[in-house]
């Protein structure tokens, strides 16, 4: 029961965390020639990071 509210909690932050964290993007990259690259960069640091994320889990 325990794990289902954890996820519950986890989810519920990344929904508000998300839209701020892809905002925040192009406020940081001064040139906008630089601009695909830096989304690029933050969606495989992204999945990269939901990657391990799920390693703990698949290894118990």
């Amino acid at each position: 029961m325990a794990d289902y509210v954890l996820i519950f909690f986890l989810n519920i932050f990344n929904s508000y965390f998300t839209p701020a964290y892809k905002a925040a993007i192009p406020q940081s990259i001064k040139n906008e020639d630089n601009y695909s690259s830096g989304i690029a960069l933050s969606n495989a640091t992204n999945q990269l990071l939901g990657a391990l994320d799920s390693l703990p889990v698949a290894t118990s």
